[in-house]
């Protein structure tokens, strides 16, 4: 029973027909499952609900273009989850909190597309990649473009500028500001009328009013102490 269960725990039992009597154990390999089996080893099938000869129907190669461009919908979860947004789990119970946090999700998985894509010029990304869909041969190897050859090789855009990748060049632009210096207005004169209670600039204050207490000038607009009284 032990070796059975070994057996079933590696998905070998198909491949073996297994004897246990009293104090022994015999097993034999079955030629024709295992020779089956290796004939189809490495082929997955994918099947598509299109008819095959319909108006919208597609072909073969096209089906498995577009199978294989579901690694683009799992590299927008990766960059959602831990490479751009870093969003944590959020667990929600009511329908109205899910159907919010989904939302806000896919709008900041949208912003971070079409960032991605107004920076793809300055960065490492091929911009003249085929579409998987779009290939003679779906299930050959990608190859990179001329294009992103040069800037790999390079390190520069066709304009002579450096090219980053979409982390580094966050950072960069993370560290760049954007200051507006404009000029102060010039000073206004102010009038007599809008300070009613501060002397004339020439007028000399009386003995009665001389103090030690500084007030302020209306033209010079800074503080000055009154003149000394004269002695009679």
């Amino acid at each position: 029973m032990r070796a059975g269960r070994i057996l079933a725990k590696h998905k070998m039992a198909k491949h073996y027909d297994l004897t246990v009597d009293q104090g022994l154990i015999s097993w034999s390999r079955r030629t024709d499952r295992i020779e089956a089996e290796a004939a189809t080893d490495g082929i997955y099938v994918v099947r598509t609900s299109l008819p095959p000869h319909a108006a919208n129907g597609i072909s073969a190669g096209q089906t498995v273009g577009v199978y294989k461009s579901l690694a683009e919908v799992e590299a927008d979860f990766r960059s959602w989850k831990a490479t751009d947004l870093l969003l944590r789990p959020i667990y929600h119970w009511t329908e109205p909190r899910v159907r919010a946090h989904i939302l806000l999700c896919l709008l900041a998985g949208y912003l971070t597309w079409l960032q991605r894509r107004a920076l793809a010029p300055i960065t490492f990304t091929d911009t003249d990649r085929t579409r998987p869909y779009d290939r003679a041969d779906p299930v050959a190897t990608a190859t990179p473009s001329p294009a992103a050859r040069a800037k790999a090789v390079t390190k520069q855009t066709p304009d002579q500028q450096p090219v980053y990748s979409y982390q580094s060049l966050l950072a960069h632009l993370a560290t760049l500001t954007r200051n507006t210096c404009t000029s102060p207005a010039p000073p206004t004169k102010p009038s007599s009328t809008s300070s009613p209670n501060l002397p004339p600039p020439n007028d000399t204050p009386s003995n009665s009013s001389a103090s030690n207490t500084p007030h302020y000038d209306c033209c010079r607009q800074k503080p000055t102490r009154p003149a000394p009284p004269t002695r009679p």
